[in-house]
């Protein structure tokens, strides 16, 4: 709680009226009452993240910053917010009794899911989580509710804490949310399919063309059949594409930018943590890593603004909320430089 009375002061020193929470106070606030605490209280233990390729519903995903799969006791670790999100599942914490609850998502939280969704998507064949960085993770006690059903982690498993975000082994999640998530150790591939994704795969293989004694034509993806949605029909023709609208780009932009400050709060919040009772040589060594945290989210920020300003500009559309976006992140920028500082006075 010194922590959340620290950042508190700081907050109304830049100008906080005690009316509204900004974002990124929220979420050390979250960050501190989730999980604080229990990482402090628990022993660390060290391990090197793997280099893992994510398949979700076809598409390669990409992890956010700061997170990692790894592995512990020949046992490998995923971030349970992250597979759960990248498989359409709500995620909620309860702080007063250290329960995950992991449900189907209400219309509104699917909408939101499949933004997120689409935000992680990565290039075909990258990989999806960095290897040989090490980490220090720490046990966590926490119970798990997966569709109203209680699940326990097999004896002599943990779930860990990294950063902020929350692991459990792969076979557990698999288990926990029924979808046959799968393990390619050799290729380092993790492959899953949402419930929706299969039901799309079943209903596009239904054969459209059964009776008429012609096969599907050859599109740009081999024929793969109801795999591209819209542009599989689109063969040699040269039709115009359709203009994106003010809304796609900016919500696109948007649930980038969510995305992206996400992962730094996550990322700031495991430094600072990290510096409670540190020696000054470790604080200065924390001091730096979060001053190149800072730099990393600046520079992709930008790069996501700079982009979506182009798109804009390209469509000719109104440009006047990337002043929004820009004032937005100045505010959350200059929050998080004064509370990462107090951490390491």
């Amino acid at each position: 709680m010194d922590y959340i009375r620290k950042v508190i002061v700081i907050m109304k020193k830049l100008g906080w009226n005690g009316r509204g929470l900004p974002a990124l106070l929220l979420g050390v606030m979250a960050f501190l009452l989730m999980f604080g605490n229990a990482w402090a209280a628990t022993p660390q233990v060290k391990v090197q993240s793997k280099s893992v390729q994510l398949v979700f519903d076809g598409k390669t995903l990409a992890l956010p910053q700061g997170q990692y799969v790894f592995m512990v006791n020949n046992t490998n670790y995923v971030p349970l917010k992250f597979f759960s999100n990248a498989l359409r599942k709500s995620v909620k914490w309860e702080a007063k009794t250290k329960t995950v609850t992991v449900n189907e998502p209400t219309a509104e939280e699917l909408v939101l899911l499949q933004d997120y969704f689409l935000a992680s998507v990565a290039k075909q064949g990258q990989l999806s989580s960095k290897g040989g960085v090490q980490l220090k993770v720490s046990t966590i006690q926490a119970k798990f509710i997966f569709e109203g059903k209680a699940k326990v982690l097999p004896k002599g498993q943990s779930a860990y804490i990294v950063n902020g975000s929350m692991y459990v082994p792969i076979r557990f999640m698999s288990e926990s949310v029924g979808t046959n998530i799968q393990w390619d150790g050799k290729a380092g591939r993790i492959t899953a399919e949402s419930a929706a994704y299969k039901k799309e795969k079943l209903e596009g293989q239904q054969d459209p063309w059964e009776g008429t004694g012609d096969p599907p034509s050859a599109g740009g993806d081999g024929g793969t059949i109801g795999g591209g949605g819209a542009g599989g029909g689109a063969g040699g023709g040269g039709g115009t594409p359709a203009k994106p609208s003010y809304e796609s780009i900016t919500g696109n932009a948007e649930s980038q930018l969510h995305a992206l400050e996400n992962s730094c709060i996550n990322q700031l919040m495991g430094i600072a943590s990290s510096a409670s009772g540190a020696s000054a040589e470790k604080k200065e060594e924390l001091k730096s890593q979060g001053q190149a945290v800072v730099s990393q989210c600046t520079a992709s920020f930008n790069q996501i603004v700079n982009d979506t300003e182009q798109l804009l500009k390209t469509n000719e559309y109104s440009t006047g909320i990337i002043q929004q976006f820009r004032d937005y992140f100045n505010k959350q920028l200059a929050a998080g430089q004064a509370i990462l500082e107090s951490f390491f006075k």
